[in-house]
Formats: structure tokens, sequence, C-alpha cells
């Protein structure tokens, strides 16, 4: 890794020759995908099997008579789970995942995905369901935490939305240890907030002179606010001025060779970044990525 100093609003990177006569794809996020851990697959014969435990901390309580097959009638023993879990910001920055909705940006308490099949055949929670899930608190209880659901589009979380947007029946419970939560359905689940800030809010954009911004994957992480955003079309907005940023951007070559760019800053007014990636490991970048 290449050390990098901030000058006013642009972080600056030592040259890094020979750059623009490599080719840089627009695969790379699926390149970071496969560097992610992969989900923990269990097979459930009988309820006294569970809970389902995840390495991270996570505890899932989900019978076959929760579940339905894809044609609506009851799944039956033995089916098999997958449980994935996402707390680090590592392992959102690798899976391309954002903590945001609608409103804006979320702090969030950590993510999992669960999927769960019968026989090759992907099964759905039914309505009259008593699935349960534990979330760890690593970081402690956060009273405001609520609970969302993640929205896919081609394999990849591109937002969140709030499983209870009535306010009566809260379906996220904070206890002594973490959180107990009772989805209405499986799949992406993220136990979350809404950033609380007065504002104001600014814009971020970001420049390459090479390669393309399109081939670069930008992720910001917000560690105070314990918040990843993956920056599209190399802008975001908003966000809060003022606030503490690492800015995590990854590019790859057609021949599998890594390039970061890896900054630190405090967002100011209409911020303007230019990227200069510089080469780097694979083995480097997932080990900066371990110390966020």
């Amino acid at each position: 890794m290449l050390t990098i100093a901030c000058s006013n609003d642009r972080a600056v990177f030592l040259k890094d020759l020979g750059i623009k006569g490599k080719k840089f794809t627009d695969t790379a996020g699926e390149k970071l995908k496969q560097a992610a851990a992969l989900p923990e697959k269990k097979t459930i014969g009988k309820d006294t099997d569970l809970p389902i435990k995840g390495k991270l901390g996570t505890e899932v309580w989900l019978t076959s008579d929760d579940l339905i097959l894809p044609d609506g009638k009851p799944a039956t023993y033995p089916i098999q789970v997958e449980i994935l879990e996402v707390y680090k910001p590592k392992d959102m920055i690798l899976n391309g995942i954002s903590t945001v909705t609608d409103r804006g940006m979320l702090s969030t308490a950590g993510q999992i995905k669960i999927t769960a099949f019968k026989d090759a055949k992907e099964l759905k929670l039914s309505k009259s369901n008593d699935l349960i899930i534990a979330f760890p608190a690593a970081n402690g209880v956060d009273q405001k935490m609520g609970l969302f659901y993640g929205v896919e589009k081609d394999g990849n979380v591109i937002k969140w939305l709030p499983a209870d947007t009535t306010g009566k029946n809260l379906p996220l419970y904070p206890d002594r240890d973490g959180y107990t939560a009772f989805p209405s359905q499986i799949g992406w689940i993220n136990c979350d907030k809404l950033i609380d800030s007065p504002g104001p809010f600014t814009n971020i954009n970001f420049v390459s002179e090479y390669p393309e911004i399109k081939n670069i994957n930008i992720f910001l992480y917000f560690p105070d606010m314990k918040s990843v955003v993956k920056v599209n079309n190399g802008s975001l907005d908003p966000v809060p001025i003022g606030s503490k940023v690492k800015i995590i951007a990854i590019s790859i070559t057609d021949k599998d060779e890594w390039y970061s760019f890896l900054a630190e800053t405090r967002v100011q007014e209409k911020q303007t970044i230019e990227i200069k990636l510089v080469s780097t490991s694979k083995d480097d970048l997932l080990k900066f990525l371990d110390s966020l």
C-alpha cells in the first residue's frame, strides 16, 4: 500500500507509472464478491436441530412449518438453510452493500441473508410463521435500531426498506446482549437506524483521468456513523458536511491485477476528489479492509 496525503479537498497519490497501458474491466464488483466469505450451509432434519448458529453470533429459529414450496405447499424436513453474516465494513464492501434507504444513510449493526431450500427448490416464508432471529451487538445495543429488508436487483442489494412503516408493530426488540427480530420475510435482513444528522449536507464528486469512473468501485465508510455507501456514477448526495470518511476505491485489470486508492478526510462543501489508482496486492487490500 502506498501512503497518501490530503491537500484541501483533493486526495493525492504518488504517481503510478504505466497505468494507462492497463485494461480495466467493469467486473471488479464480481471479483470482490468472490473474495467475500461464503454463506454457511446447514441441514435441518428436526426442530431440535435449532437454532441455526452463525460463526459471528447470529441465531435463527426457522422450522419446516415456517416455510412453503414455490407452489404454496408446506415444506417438510429435511431442509437446507444458508446464512450469510455481514457485520464488518470489509464484508459490506466485498459484497457491494450500501447502508442506504430512500430517506438517507443508515447506521448499521449488521446484515444477514437467509435462504432455504428443499431438494434445490428455494422456499418462501409462510404467512403463519414463527421465525425468530437473534442479532449480536458487538458495538453495544442501540435502542433506536429497527429492521430493514434488502431490495435486490441483478443479485445485488440496491437499497433497504423499513420492515414496519406504521410504528405500531415493531419487528425488532433490543435486549441486553443484542436484538431479537421477528421478520415477515427471508432474504436480506438488516438491523439499522436512520442517521440523525441536522446537516448541512453536500455532494461529493469523484473524477479519474484513467481508468474511467465506471470501471472503479468506490466505497465510502463513515466510521462514526457505522455506515458504508457505494458511490454510483461518480457522485454521492446528500452527505453530512464535516463527517469523517474513509474512501476505498478498487479497480481490477483484465489480467487480475489489483489497483486501489485509499484516503481519509472530512467531508467539505461541494467536494471533488481525484482518484489516482496505485498497484496493490489482493492480500494487502484485504488486510486493509480488515482494519476498518
